[in-house]
């Protein structure tokens, strides 16, 4: 499980295809990899990975078919810099929000506005992800945890502070950069048992709504 604060950008140093759908990612992490072991969870751009070999500093992770389909690692290039956050430890301080590093889907960049030295992303994504967003809620992008700020019909704006844009990939992103999206775990959990519940007791998602619950 992870937080959302990012610790460190780290450089992708090299990305190879193993023949059978997936890849080998290999990232340097300096100044992490002194508490990082073969087996060890760490979540790269928000996609838990497992480390699977440290050497010099670098740390290299199997990423399969699934993930390189769902998430955005498959682009990553040599000399790509990425988010990277150790799993939190029993005692930790959670700071930001629960993160499992379970993406959700791909969001793509819409929007860079400029705000002095604050931004305002605007994120596109599809209507399952924009159903399970809720206005002031916790959102990872690439697994950095940020607040729904408004909610749009194709997407969400989101608003990030100078050091979430100095400290993270966030400050870099471009109009048409693919992002990694990771919804809230309370709302997906709400939302499946709602889901299962609609046919046995006659309590819909839109019954709710009109109770004024959601």
């Amino acid at each position: 499980m992870f937080t959302g604060l990012v610790e460190s950008t780290c450089q992708v140093t090299a990305t190879c295809r193993d023949g059978r759908g997936g890849m080998l990612l290999c990232v340097d992490l300096r100044g992490l990899s002194e508490t990082i072991r073969p087996g060890d969870s760490v979540a790269i751009n928000g996609v838990c990975l497992t480390a699977t070999a440290v050497q010099d500093g670098c740390c290299s992770f199997d990423v399969g078919p699934q993930t390189l389909t769902c998430t955005t690692l498959g682009t990553l290039r040599p000399s790509d810099y990425v988010n990277v956050e150790l799993p939190l430890k029993v005692g930790d301080r959670l700071a930001g929000h629960i993160v499992q590093g379970h993406v959700d889907g791909i969001g793509l960049v819409k929007a860079v506005q400029g705000q002095g030295q604050y931004l305002r992303l605007g994120i596109g994504v599809d209507a399952g992800l924009l159903g399970m967003l809720v206005p002031k809620g916790s959102v990872a992008i690439d697994g950095v945890s940020l607040t729904v700020a408004d909610i749009e019909d194709w997407g969400f704006w989101v608003a990030i502070v100078p050091h979430t844009a100095r400290v993270t990939t966030i400050g870099r992103l471009d109009v048409g950069r693919q992002v990694n999206i990771e919804v809230d775990v309370v709302v997906k959990a709400v939302r499946r048992y709602l889901e299962l519940m609609e046919g046995r007791s006659g309590l819909t998602i839109d019954r709710l709504r009109s109770a004024g619950f959601c």
